[in-house]
Order: structure tokens, then sequence, then C-alpha cells
């Protein structure tokens, strides 16, 4: 618990008894550390927040993240005073500008496919680097990818594209094996 006297911090109590001066002078304040808090980016449940969820990739591409953190309290104290809502508005800021930083930094592909975990790891260094700045209290424990995908609008363009570069996969394979079966007759 975090023991407040006339509004000032006094003093941080752990589990057991503890006398403490009554309301109004003093204020007892219990925050739950062991307890895994959850936030969710670009969705909630399952409806889809495009206006935190579309991000331009660093190839000047529009791609459609949806990410979930998990965190818990490290400092009772900082959580408490040192900013205004940090479990709401002000980690909700952090975890959006921290995934758009990384993701501005990315081309398409690797947001997309080979580099989501390099993702996540990026977007957990940089949003933990953030909240200790911001001195919250908040600990990042995981940093999750749910789903990435290009914007609906232009799915069936970036489909094509899919096809098109396992057309040419296909075609170049064909014509290795093509050559593979002439050049022993041909010598």
């Amino acid at each position: 618990a975090v023991l407040r006297q006339f509004g000032k911090f006094n003093s941080l109590a752990g589990p057991g008894l503890h006398w403490f001066l009554p309301n109004p002078i003093g204020v007892r304040v219990i925050v739950r550390k062991d307890e895994v808090r959850r936030l969710e980016l670009g969705f909630r449940g399952g409806t889809s927040v495009p206006e935190e969820s579309l991000m331009i990739t660093g190839d000047e591409n529009i791609v459609d993240v949806q990410l979930l953190v998990q965190y818990d309290i490290k400092d009772s104290a900082e959580f408490l005073f040192n900013v205004v809502d940090p479990d709401g508005i002000t980690m909700r800021d952090a975890t959006e500008t921290s995934l758009r930083q990384v993701v501005g930094s990315r081309n398409i592909d690797d947001v997309l496919t080979t580099g989501k975990e390099d993702v996540q790891a990026s977007t957990r260094i940089q949003l933990q680097r953030l909240l200790d700045t911001y001195q919250t209290g908040i600990n990042v424990i995981q940093v999750q990818l749910q789903n990435v995908n290009p914007p609906t609008q232009v799915q069936d363009a970036f489909d094509d594209v899919v096809r098109a570069k396992e057309d040419k996969e296909r075609i170049i394979n064909l014509a290795d094996a093509y050559e593979e079966e002439i050049l022993p007759t041909a010598r």
C-alpha cells in the first residue's frame, strides 16, 4: 500500500498489520503489484480500431497492426504520483508511439512476414525505455502482435502482388529444372 498523509506521499507498507492515521489525515491506497494487466492497441475485444491500428511503414506502405501488451507495476509510488492516468491514456499513447516508431523504420515485408519477432522485441524495448523516462513505475512483461495485415481497401491488390511473386518463383524453379534436364543431354 502507498500511504499518504495530508495528500502527500508518506511511505510504502507491505503486507501485514499496520497502523496509520485515519481519513482525512491519512489515506491508504492499495496497488496490486503482482497483477498482470493488459492493453489492447488497435482493437477492443474483437472490434478493430483503425485510428490506432493503421500505420505507415518505412517503405511508405500502409499496414494494419494490432498489438497486445502485458505489464505489471514495479514501483507503486511512481505509478500513483508521477503520471496522470498511467494505466490508461499514458500507457496507450506510449505504446502507440513505440509501435509506430518501430513499424515506421521497417519495410512492409518485414512487418507482415519475416520480422514479426523483431518488431515485437524492438517495440517492447522502446516502450519500456519510454515508460522509464516518464517514471511511470510500469514494467512491460510481453508485447505480442495479434494481427498484421494490409488495409482491407488494398487487400486484393496485395494478394495479387503475393501471387505474382509466387508465380515468379514457380517459373524460375521450372526453368532451373528444365536447364538441369537439357544440359546433360547437350553435353
